[in-house]
This record gives C-alpha cells, sequence and structure tokens, in this order.
C-alpha cells in the first residue's frame, strides 16, 4: 500500500520527464488517482499500461470501477494492444475491465468497434464487459448497426443475453431498436431470467409513447403461445408490466375496444399481489363508464368464441 500523502507527490513526481518511468512504475494507481493522465506521452502511457498489468497479476482487487479515461490509450500502438488484451479471455478479468473502461469516453477507430462488437455479442465473455463493450458503442458517432446485433442477442438462448439488450436500450436509445423485436426480447428474458424486474422497469417507464401499442401486441402475442408456462413471480412481473404499458397508452390514444380486450385478456386472479399501478388500472376503468360498457358489451356480445356466457363473464370480472 502506498500512503496518499506519498500518491499525491507521485503525480507531482511524473511531470518530471526523467523520473516519470520510475514514478508510474512504482504507483501506477497514484497516478491514475491523482496525476494528469491526459498529458501523458505515449511512452508514459505504456509504462503505465505494462505496471498495472503487473499489479493486476499481484492484486485482481485493484481496480474498484472508478473508470479512469486515459486518452493515451487511444493512440494506435496501444489500443492495438489493448485489443489483443481484450480478446485474450484468459487474461484477468479485472485488467480487461479496467482497459476497456479507461477508453470508454472516446472515438475509437473502425476496427476497434468491430472488437467492440465481439465482445457483446460472445456469450463465454462476463456480463461486465459486455455491458461495457456496449456502453461505449453506444457513444461513437460512427454508423452502428444496433438491429442487427439486436437480432443476434435475441437468437441466442441466453439469459444474460437478452438481460443486455434490455438494459443497453437505455444507452442507445428505444426508437433505434424495433419496437417487436423490444417485445420479443423482454419476453425471452421473461422465460429465463432467476430475478426479472430490473430491466423491465426500466421498459415501463421509458418506452418512447409511439412505440407502446406495437410493443403490447407482440408482447401479447408471445403470451398466449405459452399459456400457463410462468411461475407466481414471473406473471406478478408480466402484470406490471402491462398494468404500466396499458395505463400510459390509454393517457393520450383511444385504443380499439377489440385490442384492449386482447390485452386484458392475460390478467386473472392466479397473478396475485396488490399493486398500485395494477390497482390505478382498475380505477381507470372503473371511472371510465364508456369504456368499459364498451369492452363489457364486446365480451359479452360481440366477442365471437366457444364460451358460454357465465364463462365470459367471469373472465370480465377478472
Amino acid at each position: 500500500l502506498v500512503p496518499a500523502n506519498l500518491r499525491g507527490m507521485h503525480a507531482w513526481l511524473i511531470m518530471e520527464p526523467t523520473l516519470a518511468s520510475d514514478v508510474i512504475k512504482f504507483d501506477p494507481i497514484g497516478i491514475l488517482e491523482y496525476g494528469d493522465v491526459d498529458n501523458l506521452s505515449i511512452e508514459q502511457a505504456k509504462v503505465l499500461l505494462s505496471s498495472v498489468e503487473r499489479l493486476a497479476e499481484n492484486n485482481p482487487r485493484f481496480y474498484k470501477r472508478n473508470s479512469y479515461q486515459i486518452r493515451a490509450f487511444t493512440t494506435p500502438v496501444i489500443l492495438s494492444h489493448i485489443k489483443d488484451i481484450l480478446l485474450n479471455y484468459e487474461i484477468s478479468f479485472t485488467f480487461r475491465i479496467f482497459l476497456l473502461e479507461s477508453i470508454q469516453s472516446f472515438q475509437l477507430p473502425a476496427y476497434f468497434i468491430e472488437v467492440l462488437k465481439k465482445l457483446v455479442l460472445e456469450t463465454q465473455v462476463e456480463y461486465a464487459i459486455r455491458k461495457a463493450a456496449g456502453e461505449t458503442l453506444a457513444i461513437q458517432k460512427q454508423r452502428i448497426d444496433w438491429e442487427e446485433i439486436y437480432i443476434s442477442l435475441s437468437r441466442f438462448n441466453d439469459e444474460s443475453s437478452f438481460r443486455l439488450a434490455l438494459e443497453l436500450l437505455q444507452d442507445i436509445g428505444y426508437n433505434r431498436i424495433d419496437s417487436k423485436l423490444i417485445a420479443t426480447l423482454a419476453f425471452l428474458y421473461l422465460k429465463t431470467a432467476e430475478t426479472v424486474s430490473g430491466p423491465l422497469w426500466f421498459i415501463e417507464i421509458d418506452l418512447p409513447d409511439g412505440q407502446i401499442e406495437k410493443f403490447l401486441d407482440t408482447f401479447v402475442e408471445h403470451l398466449k403461445s405459452e399459456e400457463n408456462q410462468f411461475q407466481h413471480d414471473e406473471r406478478y412481473e408480466i402484470k406490471n408490466l402491462l398494468s404500466y404499458l396499458i395505463l400510459r397508452v390509454l393517457n393520450f390514444k383511444e385504443i380499439p375496444v377489440e385490442k384492449l380486450w386482447r390485452w386484458l385478456e392475460e390478467f386473472d386472479y392466479s397473478y396475485g399481489y396488490n399493486n398500485e399501478k395494477i390497482k390505478e388500472l382498475e380505477n381507470f376503468f372503473r371511472t371510465n363508464d364508456l369504456l368499459r360498457q364498451k369492452i363489457q358489451s364486446f365480451v359479452l356480445l360481440g366477442l365471437t368464441n366457444e364460451k358460454l356466457i357465465g364463462q365470459r363473464s367471469r373472465n370480465l370480472s377478472q
């Protein structure tokens, strides 16, 4: 351990060219925390890279996800070396995530964009590295074919890939991805995830108004194809998601009764729990007499199916 007062001195000493390399080798973390890494020369950056690599070998917990931004690491010769390290999955996770996050805020060349895509789409890579690679891609000014990336992620039978796709929507923007594909990913995530709430909560809040209707159509279609395949907690999350989005869309758009009923059919008592949004949706229908009566009329008199009137009435009450 290097005392904080010495680290401050080390950060000052690297301003002297004849001492810089030795100081960086002795205390690379002190240089990162207290030094002016924006003005490192290429040679000093090489020394820093090798010094941090040695540190990572001896102390894998050295990096606390501080996300140091090191512009010198984006110079061609160093970036090429970083590419080789990131693609070598036998090198420690800590060192790889340190390197990736140290260049995360910079514009990167086309060949490195392909490296980032590879990391995002590699299921054997640790989730944090895939996520950091996706976040780095999201700020690039070069054209990124996100639809292609998302289609690839949707084809993996892998919970972490579905989660990654949903969480990266916060970075790339929902409008970059087709609503149907977002709904499909949300459904696949529900089917595979052990803990389901996080990414779905962001969809409830942040999915743009113009994408809600198509999302609901596709999501409900998937639910109907997997009837009774979900456990209690998953069904609770489904009901939450539907309640939020149906309420949102009803507040700015008139939805045909036939479509609205198709969405509402997915609710029943087996979902359990009383939730504020669910109660809010119930109250919406209780206080909108005309809409409620239209739904009742459609289900009891206009709906064409094999259910008897009593069963239709029970469906309405649920």
